[in-house]
């Protein structure tokens, strides 16, 4: 983890997997409620920060939109997480996962499990936030491909 993407890699996997944001919809209906997709709920969650990304051997501030399957993310609090993603590196990380979960209190992140998997502990979703700390992430869904969006799709 420590030269990330080069940029002839982030360039192929943008193609692939597309921007990273979510895509706008006309309205939709879920439960008798219709509701513009992207204005009325995600624009909430939309980050539109600045992140500390490892390409090429170096530390870049890139857009969230910029960020691809395979990067390599420093986030710290109170940082929006801009991605699906898995920690490998953490400091005292504590998330607000209630958006997503609907748990009250942040919930720790550190390295006891070894899963890569998004349903380890150690996985960080769209639509949180950073409440405490600082961690190292590998970026592992972006876009229409996150937890957040397959859960709108549910609707």
């Amino acid at each position: 983890m420590d030269f990330g993407l080069s940029t002839g890699e982030a360039l192929s996997r943008k193609k692939i997997f597309g921007p990273n944001h979510l895509r706008k919809e006309r309205k939709r209906c879920c439960f008798g409620l219709c509701y513009e997709t992207e204005d009325d709920n995600y624009s909430k969650v939309q980050n539109t920060g600045q992140f500390t990304v490892l390409r090429n051997g170096g530390l870049f501030m890139l857009g969230e939109d910029e960020l691809v399957p395979g990067d390599v993310v420093n986030l710290t609090a109170p940082d929006n997480v801009p991605a699906d993603c898995i920690v490998f590196e953490a400091t005292e990380c504590k998330v607000n996962e209630g958006g997503v979960t609907g748990d009250c209190e942040p919930v720790e992140k550190n390295l006891e499990s070894k899963e890569v998997a998004l349903q380890s502990p150690n996985a960080l979703w769209f639509g949180t936030s950073i409440s405490w700390g600082e961690c190292r992430v590998i970026v592992v869904r972006t876009g229409k491909y996150t937890l957040l969006a397959s859960i709108a799709e549910l609707c």
